[in-house]
């Protein structure tokens, strides 16, 4: 195969969010992630159904960990500051990240997302959230902004396997998924799709199973996360009597190609990997090493002269 042969855009391996952003804008952004205070409806007080398996949210945002001692304010003053002092860049996308953050009333979340319109720095809003959390109501209110900003809903699927969403007490399903896909895919909106690559029970075929349904789905994004062990949580428990085994790395990293190559090119990759704070990291010992992952994923395409979307 010669890659050369393929249309420009497709000369890469896979469709980078970072490169997608260059080209579109013609400068460097980068995202400052904000924890708004929000909770989850499987975690809050009067709805808690004991949480995700897997989940301390401090292993999914790390960048913002602790974090909520500061208003929403601060964070983005520092962390437009420190992506200025690091990057030399001038633009940022503001991420609100932590928990699900529509996980209010439309009145509460208008207040915390019209923070971003005090920094002129500001060039997009991304919403992350659970699709058992949406409704057109918040929808018409996350679209609003798009006028001005480049805005990105962000939902957490993890995987389109039933038996898998239940076993990792999800609490929610994948027609629910497929429900908030259909009234957002028509707005000006841009969708993304958190998924975990190596779920307890989950098969290689489950996994593939996934990215087909992403195929055929109207999605602009998606970001895979390796299954992280952390303390304190009922996955950590499975780690430790034996139940739960995380994948080794190479199967990580050839999984994870596979997976891709059903995706199509057009849809971006903005993440290819998870990594936890050391003091609540468990296991598998090679997942914080983020440049490493991608690397390899990286040389596996290259070594299979292959690319996303080669097998959608």
């Amino acid at each position: 195969m010669d890659l050369f042969s393929y249309p420009k855009e497709k000369i890469f391996r896979y469709n980078h969010f970072g490169r997608y952003l260059r080209t579109k804008y013609g400068y460097t952004v980068h995202k400052v992630n904000i924890d708004a205070g929000f909770t989850c409806p499987n975690r809050d007080k009067e709805t808690a159904a004991g949480g995700c398996i897997y989940c301390d949210n401090r292993a999914f945002n790390k960048h913002s960990y602790h974090e909520i001692e500061k208003s929403v304010r601060q964070q983005l003053a520092e962390g437009i500051i420190q992506k200025k002092r690091i990057y030399k860049i001038d633009k940022v996308i503001a991420y609100f990240q932590a928990y699900t953050n529509t996980y209010e009333n439309s009145d509460y979340l208008k207040k915390q997302y019209d923070l971003i319109r005090e920094f002129p720095e500001i060039m997009g809003l991304s919403i992350g959230t659970r699709p058992d959390c949406i409704d057109n109501e918040k929808l018409d209110l996350i679209e609003s902004y798009s006028d001005d900003y480049q805005v990105w809903v962000e939902y957490g699927l993890q995987s389109a396997n039933d038996k898998t969403l239940e076993t990792i007490n999800r609490g929610h399903n994948f027609q629910q998924f497929l429900d908030a896909i259909e009234i957002t895919k028509n707005r000006k909106l841009s969708i993304c799709v958190h998924l975990i690559i190596g779920l307890p029970g989950e098969s290689y075929d489950e996994i593939m199973h996934t990215a087909d349904l992403l195929a055929g789905l109207p999605i602009d994004g998606i970001k895979l996360h390796n299954m992280c062990v952390v303390n304190g949580t009922r996955l950590h428990e499975m780690y430790c009597d034996g139940s739960f085994k995380p994948m080794e790395f190479d199967e990580y990293v050839q999984t994870s190609v596979d997976f891709l190559e059903r995706i199509p090119y057009e849809i971006t990759v903005q993440r290819l990997t998870a990594d936890s704070p050391p003091d609540i990291f468990v296991s598998p010992e090679w997942a914080n090493d983020r440049f490493k992952i991608v690397n390899a994923i990286e040389n596996e395409f290259i070594r299979r002269d292959s690319f996303q979307g080669i097998n959608c």
